[in-house]
């Protein structure tokens, strides 16, 4: 009897899925590796509260993004690994719950492969603002040992660049109903403003804006012809895309035997005519206008099944 392992489940969820839910994923395991981490500090250092937390933050100040141009130069991957660092629950979760849904709009309209870059995109613009606007003597002097943290600036880029692209798109909210797309990111763009005033995470929201300002810039050269993630999509092709087309001899079974090479082209082409067809219908006519069986077949096809 086979034993079951869930890290195996895990692994093809990840390597299975699509960008949305890879994103999903890394975010989560880099959230409970942090929240592993405190649960051990808090043993080790349970009669020592101030240790704790200055070990907490000083292992933390690995993966968020120093203000400090020296701190920042030793540590110059951050404002990489900065956008999927999370230590409160809450903050984890609503900006989870945000990337799902702005995410899978985004790509239900622009498709998987312009996510992620626009993902990181967004956090490093996000980062850039923060960092240039706490060079400021002023705030440098009050912030001068700030480190950044959070999904946040990436997760509003890409609903800026929803927004700006599809103003008049309506998305249902808890308790209120439709609301389009356009005023809930005029509602974020109000809040980080005013909250910069008011709040003790003031690099926080600065990177949210300086997230959104590169959503929009993003979108305005999208309608103009112009895609910031086409040369991204372009390597990515060229250095995954061929691999994919690579078969060694297939094994497909129909009504008990193997299907020939021939048999496998054909089908595989009539696979890939369905496929383009429901593309162009859902391009025409939104998800919405799929029938219950063209979602399954584009569901399994998705999977490569």
């Amino acid at each position: 009897m086979r034993r079951y392992y869930p890290a195996n489940d895990v692994r093809y969820a990840f390597m299975g899925g699509n960008t949305l839910k890879q994103l999903l994923i890394i975010n989560l395991s880099v959230f409970l590796s942090f929240l592993f981490l405190r649960v051990i500090l808090l043993i080790v250092y349970s009669s020592n509260p101030e240790v704790f937390a200055q070990t907490f933050y000083n292992i933390l100040s690995w993966a968020g993004m120093p203000m400090q141009p020296r701190e920042l130069m030793w540590r110059f991957y951050t404002p990489f690994t900065y956008m999927v660092v999370h230590t409160e629950f809450f903050h984890f979760l609503f900006n989870m719950i945000a990337l799902y849904v702005f995410g899978r709009i985004f790509m239900e309209f622009l498709g998987p492969k312009r996510l992620l870059p626009l993902y990181v995109f967004s956090g490093l613009a996000g980062a850039l603002l923060t960092f240039l606007l706490f060079q400021i003597p002023a705030l440098q002097a009050v912030f001068s040992n700030t480190i950044l943290i959070g999904a946040s600036a990436s997760i509003l880029g890409i609903m800026a660049a929803t927004a700006f692209l599809y103003p008049d798109l309506p998305l249902n909210m808890v308790l209120i109903g439709p609301v389009k797309l356009k005023y809930i990111a005029l509602f974020y763009l109000l809040f980080d403003l005013v909250s910069i005033f008011y709040s003790q995470n003031m690099g926080g929201h600065f990177a949210h804006l300086g997230g959104m300002m590169m959503g929009a810039c993003y979108a305005l050269l999208f309608k103009n012809g112009y895609d910031l993630a086409g040369g991204w999509i372009r390597l990515n092709d060229r250095l995954f895309g061929k691999r994919a087309k690579i078969r060694v001899r297939m094994t497909v079974m129909q009504g008990g035997r193997a299907l020939s090479d021939e048999e496998y082209n054909v089908r595989k082409k009539e696979r890939e005519a369905t496929l383009d067809e429901l593309l162009d219908k859902i391009s025409e006519k939104g998800l919405k206008s799929l029938t219950r069986r063209e979602r399954e077949l584009l569901d399994r096809y998705s999977r490569g099944e």
